[in-house]
Formats: C-alpha cells, structure tokens, sequence
C-alpha cells in the first residue's frame, strides 16, 4: 500500500527555479549566465543550454564527460527520461523523515464528518487530529449501542467500539475540543436523568409474549472519566446502561490509577481488552456477590486525551503493548498550533453561528442516542450488523494483505516491537469503516469508506511507530542520504545488482534495506526505476546540491 504520510513540500519555489540553477551552476562551472527566464525552460532545457550540448553530445562525448563529470551524466539520463515521456515531480526533502509528528488524514473522515472535524478545529484553534480523534469517539460511542461491525467472509460480527488516544501538549485546547465532539451526547445525558432514565426496548421472546419498553434508572452512567476497572465492571453487572464510555482530558488519571498498579493491573488489562474484543464482562469476588458475574453485550468506547510527559513511561511499557492493550488504541499526536492562533477582531466580538455541517453532526448524534436500544432477556445489546459491499471487501482483503505481509519482512523498519500494533491494522479499519458508513447515513460499507478507514488506521500506526522509537528515522534519513549522494557520484552503475555489488555497505550486506531505500526514494521523487532499462534514473535536483 503507497503512503502519502507526509505532505509534499516542492524542493524549488515556483519561479525561482531557473534564476537558483544559474547561480548555482556559474559559481560551480564557471559558465555564463546570460540566459532569461523564458529562454530557460524547464529545468533540463537551462542546463543543456549552459552546457551549450546536445542531447547525443551529452551522451556521447567524452570531452564533455571528462570536463563536468557525474553531472553530464546525470544530465544524459534525463534527456532519456524526457524521451521516454516521463516527467519528474518536484521530489520531497528528505529531512522530512524527521519529524515524527504527523498531519492527520482529515479528508479519510469521509464527506460528512470532514467538514466537521475542520470546523471544531478552527473554532477550538486545535490540532486538527485531536478534532479527528474526538468526533471519532464520539462517533463510535453513539453507533456502538445500535450497530455491529458486518460479517466479512469468515470473519464474524464484532463490536464497533473504538478505544482512542490524543497526545497534544498542554495548551492545545484538549478540553474545548472534547467538549464540542461530546455536546450533544451530553446533552442528550442530561435530558434522560431529567426525564427519569435511558429509553430501552426488549422484543417479544419466547419468553415474553409482547414487547416491553420502559426506562434504564437514571443512576446509571453512561460517561465515565475516572474510574477504576474494579468499579466499572461492578456497575455493569449490577445493571449499569449496557453501551458506555470512558472520556477523559487526563489521561493520566486512566493509566495511573489503582487499576492499573502493578497488583491489580493484569486482571484490569485483561477485562478492558475482552470488552474490546467480544463486549463481555466477567467479574467474581466473594466480597461484593452483587457485582460479580458474567454478562454478555455490552460496548464500551474511550477517548482518552494526554500530555506527553504524563504518557512517555505508559507508552513504552512492553507489559501493555504485548498484551494487546496499546495496540488496540487508535492514537495520534499532532503537531501543536501554538504560537499561530491570532485572534481577528471582528471574528472574536461578533457571534459565530454553527455550520450546517456541524449542527448536521449533532442532529446525527442526537437520533442515534434517542433510537431506544434494544436489549434482551439479560440486559444485553440486540445490534444489527452493518452489510459489506463486495467492493468494501475486496478492498479489505488487499489492505489487509499489504498489512500482514509486512509482518513476515526482515526489514528493519518492521521491529518486532510494533508487529502487534501492525496486527491491529485491518481490525481497526473495519470498526471505523462501520462508524463512518452508519455517520454517512450509507445502507452498507462502501469501498471509499473501507478505504477511507484503512487511511485512518495506517495514521495511527505511523504514529505508533514514532512514539515507541520504532521508526528509526534518523538512521534511515542517514542511509537514503548517503545511496543518494553514492548514486550522483557514481550514475554509470544504475542497476540495483550494480547497488548490490559496488554501493554502500549498508545496502551491499542487507538487500531489503536497499529494497526499502529505493522504495523510500522513489516515493519522494529522488530516483526512479525504468522498467524498460531496468535501471535507476536519479532527478536532476540532485546536482543542487
């Protein structure tokens, strides 16, 4: 699967290009200069005009080749590229690959939710990736209770429940971003604890003869935002509301509180871990005979918000990632807006009205609430699940294939410590798929939105990637620099047998990481393969530098 995860960024300024190239070039050969924009062209066009040379002199002449070196050659391969038809794109910097803090997929929310997401983030002035994450949640918390993840083939239905987690720095406007996803399902709380309870429907059964509806007590709770797993299992087995969530701009107080002590935090990882799973709820103690038991059905959805400090140990616990708990987070970690959210008078003194878009969002949220759930003769859910459109699931199995495979690689960009986190992939998708397929209003998934999932999961493990040290960008910056510089030097051997055998060492003892070198910079628009020649071209922006 390609990843755009980082944003183009074009190496020249539009305009500027032939002006750079001349001064660079007269400083470096001596050459005259006395060329204008319009005559300059292209790229290609300036330099084969200041080498006054023809394409089959450029490629020929020896004279030529002993006077500018790698350069004419350089230039040789790209008057073969410009036979071919082949255009070059502005490559990306590869300083890029340093920065671990990644640009949320805000389009992947899909055409309903987008606009959304961009608008709480302008209004909050919050990295739009914490607006992504809270919608999200918000999204799932509202869907879990009605809908099922879609039988796929022999995979079963499963729960729609997404566990979330957003690290920004304090500052970032955290709580106003939670409170804006989150106004209409508390809201929609506070109405029923008024009102006397949460609405609920159970169905005729062989066992009851007419379908009953009545009220869940409205000392039920349906958000959580600290609470240990002792408790909040007990209360779903004395007969809590059976579609919950734990939303907190303290993540801190999750991780850290007593459930999570090294005495109590298996049984605790564990429990949240099958709820994920399976919505199941298993709790005995001999000191509390009303809170223990076994209950089937209930969703639970967190949405956790945290600065990093108070998160760096618990992301490197190897104890949560192993078991599955980490990984089961959908995670993200914007950069910061700090120091660009200026105020503009008139915007700040005048009243601003809600978008079409977002009050859309909040009618959405406020019907799915109201639809009474359904419930059967143990209190648990009656979910429907979601159909799959043949397209959805043919996407499914080629994302989830691209996924799996790189789980076998020897590639040292896949660590055996973020193997789970990439198990975790498809699994993922196919939740958020069923949330935005039930937001969009759609009778089933569809292949757009499958896609747009997948989009959404692949961020999180980019991410993953970065926060537990996994992405070894600095090594892997170093070596593409280095094949780069290696390749301009020396661009008679542009065969990857010819990197094999002559280039680097790094790449000459281990050939999947020159696999993935090349890869990396055929993304970024250093170098392609030319499959006619089967040979490596290198872009002509490399003789800047």
């Amino acid at each position: 699967m390609t990843s755009n995860r980082i944003p183009k960024a074009p190496f020249y300024r539009s305009g500027d290009s032939a002006e750079e190239l001349r001064n660079d070039y007269s400083s470096d050969t001596g050459a005259s200069t006395n060329v204008d924009d319009s005559q300059a062209g292209s790229i290609l066009d300036f330099h084969l005009r200041q080498s006054n040379v023809s394409a089959l002199t450029l490629g020929k002449s020896k004279s030529l080749n002993t006077r500018y070196g790698h350069e004419s050659r350089l230039l040789a391969q790209h008057v073969e590229s410009a036979k071919s038809g082949f255009s070059w794109e502005n490559p990306r910097p590869l300083d890029a690959l340093l920065d671990t803090q990644i640009e949320f997929p805000v389009e992947a929310c899909g055409e309903f939710l987008s606009p959304v997401v961009a608008e709480i983030a302008e209004i909050c002035q919050a990295p739009v990736g914490l607006a992504a994450n809270a919608v999200l949640s918000a999204s799932a918390f509202a869907v879990q209770r009605l809908y099922n993840c879609g039988q796929m083939g022999p995979l079963p239905p499963e729960p729609c429940s997404l566990f979330v987690l957003s690290i920004a720095e304090s500052g970032d406007r955290k709580s106003a971003v939670d409170g804006m996803a989150c106004r209409a399902i508390r809201r929609w709380e506070e109405n029923c604890v008024r009102s006397g309870g949460y609405p609920f429907v159970r169905p005729a059964d062989e066992k009851l003869q007419e379908a009953q509806s009545g009220n869940w007590p409205s000392s039920s709770i349906v958000l959580f935002t600290d609470v240990t797993y002792a408790d909040f299992s007990s209360r779903l087995i004395k007969g809590n509301y059976p579609a919950v969530g734990i939303f907190s701009d303290e993540a801190g107080t999750f991780f850290g509180n007593y459930s999570m002590t090294a005495a109590t935090r298996q049984s605790a990882v564990s429990g949240y871990v099958t709820l994920w799973n399976s919505g199941e709820v298993s709790r005995y103690r001999l000191t509390d005979e009303k809170g223990s038991g076994k209950i089937f059905n209930r969703r639970l959805t967190i949405n956790l918000m945290a600065q990093p400090i108070s998160m760096k140990d618990t992301l490197a616990d190897p104890y949560l990632q192993a078991q599955g708990f980490l990984p089961r987070f959908l995670i993200t970690n914007p950069p910061s807006r700090a120091g660009g959210r200026f105020l503009q008078y008139e915007q700040f003194c005048g009243q601003r009205k809600l978008s079409k878009s977002l009050q859309d969002y909040e009618s959405r949220i406020q019907m799915l609430l109201e639809t009474p759930v359904s419930i059967n003769g143990g209190a648990g859910l009656i979910t429907r699940n979601i159909e799959v459109s043949d397209a959805a699931q043919y996407q499914f199995v080629n994302l989830y294939n691209e996924f799996e495979k790189d789980l076998r690689t020897d590639d040292l960009a896949f660590p055996a410590q973020l193997r789970p986190f990439q198990a975790r992939v498809a699994q993922h998708a196919r939740r958020i798929a069923t949330v935005l397929a039930v937001m969009n209003g759609e009778q089933s998934v569809s292949e757009t939105t499958m896609v747009s999932a997948f989009q959404i999961a692949e961020h999180s493990l980019d991410t993953w990637r970065n926060l537990i040290g996994c992405n070894n960008a600095e090594r892997i910056y170093s070596e593409a620099q280095q094949l780069l510089n290696w390749m301009a030097q020396k661009p008679k051997y542009r065969t990857i047998r010819d990197l094999q055998r002559y280039g680097p060492r790094f790449v000459r003892e281990c050939s999947s990481r020159l696999r993935s070198l090349v890869e990396l910079l055929e993304e970024y628009h250093w170098i392609r393969y030319d499959i006619n020649s089967k040979s490596l071209d290198i872009n002509l922006t490399v003789l800047k530098n």
